[in-house]
């Protein structure tokens, strides 16, 4: 049986809650829990003075996001995570630009289920426009770069018409 989720963060969400479940029998933030809760990036966040720096939202990307990645796949016996954020200020406009990447895939063999998430909001200028990208796993369920590092250039593109089909 497999689960295919396409969406946002709140998509992310309920992907990690199920496979959660799907591993370790119980929900994720539950007094149950085998984990620390997973499912919010925010729990990932610094905290005290940083927290009120203008700079923050820029850098959160190379401090709280690749420790997200990181441990909300690895708490996982077979989970991939095709992940990277990253951002840069347009030329021109002064606009800043996210540039997302976050795709991820569960295999529980014993249960013989898998699921899948895509990010919707990936690969576009403003990282919203619809466009799916990232790389291939490999055998031996692997992925060609670390967690929190998979960014450009991306082995494949597709937009969210196309993947919906």
């Amino acid at each position: 049986l497999h689960f295919t989720f396409i969406g946002d963060s709140l998509t992310r969400y309920q992907f990690l809650s199920l496979v959660y479940y799907f591993e370790y029998g119980v929900w994720p933030g539950t007094p149950q829990a085998c984990t620390a809760d997973i499912t919010w990036e925010k729990h990932f966040r610094p905290k005290g003075p940083k927290d009120a720096s203008p700079n923050l939202h820029y850098n959160k990307y190379t401090n709280y996001w690749p420790a997200y990645f990181k441990l909300s796949t690895e708490v996982f016996d077979r989970m991939l995570c095709d992940c990277h954020r990253s951002y840069h200020i347009e030329k021109g406009t002064g606009r800043k630009m996210v540039m997302s990447t976050e795709n991820r895939w569960y295999e529980n063999l014993g249960l013989d289920v898998s699921a899948s998430f895509f990010q919707w909001t990936n690969c576009g200028p403003s990282g919203r426009d619809g466009t799916l990208c990232g790389h291939y796993p490999r055998p031996g369920f692997q992925l060609p770069c670390p967690v929190g590092q998979c960014g450009d250039p991306h082995e494949w593109r597709m937009g969210l018409g196309k993947a919906m089909a």
